[in-house]
């Protein structure tokens, strides 16, 4: 039973870190994803800057 408990903890830690870094792949994603669905003949849409952190992101 003790080593379930611990299990548990590690498991929700080890969430808890890679959380901000899963959280910020799917929204790199969805923009990606956003900028190839603009594309046109008669409009250029691009990315001049993308910087995504561990904790943050700037555009």
């Amino acid at each position: 039973m003790i080593f379930g408990k611990y299990a548990a903890i590690a498991g929700a830690v080890a969430i808890g870190a890679i959380w901000p870094f899963a959280t910020g792949q799917i929204g790199q994603s969805l923009y990606e994803q956003e900028i190839e669905n603009m594309k046109s003949p008669y409009l250029t849409v691009e990315t001049e800057s993308y910087d995504r952190g561990y904790l943050s992101s700037e555009w």
